[in-house]
């Protein structure tokens, strides 16, 4: 009596149903796997036949040497077309591992013909390194960023693994003012000058600058080296924003506040200072640029450019207790000026200010 109220109930109050049938083409695909079974069935088992009837005919015909030989042939022919498709398989393999893992380094031909037999890989890896002077610190590290983030950097030093070191790129100046504790300075240009080569290849180096520019081209320069480098990406400014530990102060700014710091000349007053000979004009100004064209008489000293002993004869050269003018055509020339100017003062000079409209055709 119950089963017959329900049945009424679902003939007399219908309700649309949700479901929706598979796809023909899978009845149509799971039909033809049978099919398809015995059709392979079908083909070796007359191959199997027709090689049997061929080696029974061959028998007769060849006699049994032959045929053996014929066979042998016939089997090393297949070991090596076997062969040659594993070193094929082999190869494209290590390609694809090495696209991913090893995409900038340059590898010995030993390697590139992909030699992945057990234990070779690493030998050869090892050879790698050593032609390309990379390390395997280097090589399993590479493809980092070339930036780490404060938090990155938080955690690193928290820690327990000290795999890294800290590298201070900035100017004796900005350095003695106010760093992080512990850290090795060596300023960026004597980097590229060599100094680049007392670091290690098995440590990563966290790069500080004050704002990451010339944190960012460290770390690009470090990375050619195969020295593993990551410049922080808000430089030290944007770590000390961050909370982080910092010995000292970071802005030259709140030190040196006198007027001749942040005095820039017009081109009035310039014109009219370059004609009096008791100002020596110094150009902050790259080594590079400065040969391309410089004012008449100018001594190039770019603080940022030139490294600590090539900028010491530079220094050293303005004549004693000068009064200088400094002058420079862009952001980073003009905080060259900006550092030169404090360390001519140091050394008993006059900074009168600095000219930061200077072009070839102005003069």
């Amino acid at each position: 009596m119950f089963s017959l109220f329900f049945i009424l109930l679902i003939v007399l109050l219908p309700t649309t149903a949700n479901a929706i049938p598979p796809p023909d083409f899978i009845f149509n695909f799971l039909s033809q796997i049978p099919q398809f079974i015995l059709s392979v069935g079908i083909v070796l088992s007359a191959g199997l036949a027709i090689g049997r009837q061929y080696l029974i005919a061959q028998w007769h015909v060849w006699g049994w040497k032959k045929l053996l030989t014929f066979s042998l042939l016939v089997i090393l022919l297949a070991l090596l077309v076997t062969y040659k498709f594993a070193q094929f398989s082999e190869h494209a393999r290590f390609e694809k591992w090495r696209k991913t893992q090893l995409a900038n380094v340059a590898l010995p031909p030993s390697v590139q013909k992909g030699r992945l037999r057990k234990g070779r890989i690493f030998l050869n890896l090892s050879q790698s390194a050593s032609d390309n002077g990379a390390s395997e610190f280097f090589l399993r590290r590479q493809s980092l960023p070339l930036y780490v983030t404060n938090y990155e950097l938080r955690k690193a030093l928290e820690s327990a693994e000290k795999n890294f070191i800290v590298l201070d790129a900035r100017e004796d100046l900005e350095f003695t003012l106010g760093h992080f504790k512990n850290a090795l300075h060596i300023r960026y240009a004597d980097l590229v000058a060599g100094e680049w080569r007392k670091l290690s290849g098995e440590k990563i180096y966290y790069v500080f600058c004050y704002s990451a520019i010339r944190g960012s081209e460290v770390a690009e320069f470090l990375r050619s080296k195969n020295v593993l480098a990551q410049f922080i990406e808000e430089g030290a400014r944007g770590w000390v924003d961050f909370g982080g530990a910092w010995d000292g102060d970071l802005d030259l700014s709140k030190k040196y506040t006198a007027p001749q710091y942040s005095k820039k000349y017009s081109m009035t007053e310039f014109k009219a200072a370059v004609l009096d000979s008791t100002i020596t004009i110094i150009d902050s100004r790259s080594p590079e640029n400065f040969s391309k064209y410089h004012f008449q008489n100018a001594i190039n000293i770019s603080t940022l450019k030139m490294p600590r002993e090539r900028l010491e004869k530079a220094l050293n050269s303005v004549p004693n207790r000068s009064k200088v003018l400094i002058i420079c055509n862009d952001h980073w020339s003009c905080f060259d000026a900006y550092l030169t100017g404090i360390a001519l003062e140091t050394r008993g000079h006059i900074f009168l200010g600095r000219f930061d409209k200077y072009s070839k055709n102005e003069f």
